[in-house]
Parts: C-alpha cells; structure tokens; sequence
C-alpha cells in the first residue's frame, strides 16, 4: 500500500482516497493532493472527476463505466482479473499495474504507478483523449442496451 500511495502522490494528480478499513490510513497533508473521505460515491462523480483507480471487483466497474471515464485497474484476485482483461481486452477504457512476483508474493513499484496515473490523467494526451471517448461510447453502449432489454 505504501507503493500505492507514494506512486499516486508522486504523480501530482489531485485525488479523492476512500477510506476503508483500519489496515492502511492514508492522511491528506500539506504537500498532498488528496481528500480522504469515508465513501466516494462514484455514481454522483462531479463531472471534473478524471479516472478511477479500480480493484476491478463488478461494482467498482459498472460505476466507472456510469461515469463514463478511464480507469487504471489493480486486480487482487478471483473474478477481478478477468474483468479487468476486459475493460483492457474488449473496451479498451484503461490502464493496468502490472505486479512483479517475487518469493512471497508480488509487489507493485511506485515509478510505474506514477507513470500509469500521470499517462491516465493527462488531459492533452492523445492516448487520454482517445481513452477518454471510447469510455463514453462504452457507457452509451452498455446502459442503453440495457435499458432496451428492460
């Protein structure tokens, strides 16, 4: 988690952390960018939120794509993984961590994640714009085939 949150405040971005649990805390200083709020309600996102960082769990995903923006995706395990070869593979809306495994397990470096939060938030990048898009096609695709099926 250390890694995680160097990398992401080392980006510069402005960032909202949801709090959760009592394993990790992760405080807002005067160097930082971040709010730390108890539940970010991703389905009421103000319109200037950028991305999400994601766990990929099926929750986390439909609120992303209802917010129409790209993600950086970080799986832990089970279904997450294969969701998040999804959103890569087939809607092609994010950015993944990649892990390196190691003896005990696998671990993620904060020079990547900088790179990754940096790539996903630049605004002027073509690669963000084009993401960007093909997030809102994605949400317009998925939420109105949906409502015609109900």
């Amino acid at each position: 988690m250390g890694e995680i949150v160097a990398g992401i405040r080392n980006s510069r971005a402005r960032y909202f952390w949801e709090k959760g649990g009592d394993t990790f805390e992760v405080r807002a200083d005067d160097n930082s960018k971040a709010v730390v709020v108890p539940r970010y309600d991703q389905l009421r996102a103000d319109p200037s939120t950028g991305g999400f960082w994601t766990h990929c769990g099926l929750n986390s995903i439909i609120e992303g794509l209802y917010a129409a923006v790209p993600v950086v995706t970080f799986p832990i395990f089970s279904n997450q993984v294969p969701n998040s070869e999804r959103i890569l593979e087939n809607w092609k809306i994010r950015w993944r961590v990649k892990k390196l495994e190691i003896e005990s397990g696998s671990l993620v470096i904060r020079d990547e994640i900088t790179q990754l939060v940096k790539r996903a938030m630049d605004l002027n990048s073509d690669e963000r714009k084009w993401v960007s898009k093909r997030a809102k096609e994605v949400k317009e695709i998925l939420f109105v085939s949906y409502m015609c099926m109900n």
